[in-house]
């Protein structure tokens, strides 16, 4: 199982990418 770091790393970066995907 990953780390809640690793999945908090992962969940932000993906939440990022989606939001600019969805702004542009």
């Amino acid at each position: 199982m990953t780390t809640a770091g690793e999945l908090d790393r992962y969940g932000g970066h993906r939440k990022r990418e989606v939001k600019e995907r969805q702004t542009l």
